[in-house]
């Protein structure tokens, strides 16, 4: 599961991504960031935030091409943050 929102900035931003233990290990992160990223096109990039206790995730992100943002809301400050984000082949209603 998982899903995004709109920021104020226009940026797509990530959240609440997860598979279920016993699932992890067959594709299907790969298959719900691809579907987000998708469904966050109209925004034309998209960030998250997540923790350095979560490195399957992080090398998840690293590996779809996610590389370092600034740091942006609540946690901006926590040093175990880790910001990530990558640009979208931005895409309208028109082009969808």
């Amino acid at each position: 599961m998982g899903g995004w929102r709109l920021r104020e900035d226009g940026r797509a931003e990530l959240k609440r991504m997860y598979v279920v233990d016993e699932r992890r290990g067959r594709g299907h992160s790969r298959s719900v960031l691809a579907w987000l990223e998708d469904s966050a096109a109209v925004a034309g990039a998209v960030v998250l935030e997540t923790n350095q206790r979560h490195p399957a995730a992080i090398g998840l992100y690293r590996a779809c091409g996610y590389t370092e943002v600034p740091a942006f809301g609540y946690y901006a400050d926590d040093p175990l943050t880790v910001y990530l984000g990558r640009p979208l082949p931005r895409r309208t209603a028109t082009n969808s």
